[in-house]
């Protein structure tokens, strides 16, 4: 395992007939492993120079969660007219196998765990027109390339979307009501 057999006795000996397979085989730790496989006859003829290579590849470790969540079309905490709300983040890291995707989730909890599905390859998103009302989150976790998934997510929010514009003032009033010599004037109405 990793390094290349240097005599007929390297490695270890898995006696049987007609082998083609090895089952359950076991590298010492994460990372890429190249694994070297020479065979031997019924009569003991062996060479180890007469042999074939594969590259097996281990990532155990879940990636790391971005180090950036935000939004640059929307203010948490805060209205706005827009029922779009843009977000981005940075890369997940993962020095191994790399960072397949990212599950994206919207919904108005705070904290979310997103399903182990991957939405996104991207490193932006929009949400669909979200409906008037406050309190909606984005949450984002991300996957490597071989399956493992964040144990925990980002969350961004809350964001509040209003859509109708107020209604005119009622019972709209001036004082003083009548010409006046002083230019100030006090307006008063209801909502």
């Amino acid at each position: 395992l990793d390094v290349a057999p240097s005599g007929p006795t390297d490695g270890t000996y898995i006696a049987s007939a007609n082998i083609q397979n090895i089952f359950n085989l076991k590298v010492t730790g994460d990372g890429a492993h190249t694994v070297y496989v020479w065979l031997r006859d019924a009569a003991g003829n062996v060479d180890h120079t007469k042999r074939a290579s594969v590259i097996v590849r281990y990532d155990s470790i879940a990636p790391g969660l971005p180090a950036s969540f935000n939004s640059p079309s929307h203010f948490t905490g805060a209205w706005s007219n827009d029922p779009t709300v843009d977000v981005r983040w940075t890369e997940a890291s993962d020095p191994l196998s790399g960072v397949a995707g990212y599950a994206l989730v919207w919904d108005q909890s705070p904290a979310t765990l997103p399903a182990a599905s991957i939405t996104t390859a991207s490193l932006t998103d929009t949400s669909l027109a979200l409906a008037e009302g406050s309190g909606y989150y984005a949450h984002l976790r991300a996957r490597d390339n071989a399956g493992t998934w964040t144990a925990t997510a980002l969350h961004l929010g809350p964001f509040s979307i209003d859509l109708q514009a107020p209604a005119a003032p009622a019972a709209l009033t001036v004082t003083p009501a009548s010409w006046s010599t002083v230019n100030q004037f006090t307006l008063s109405w209801t909502n």
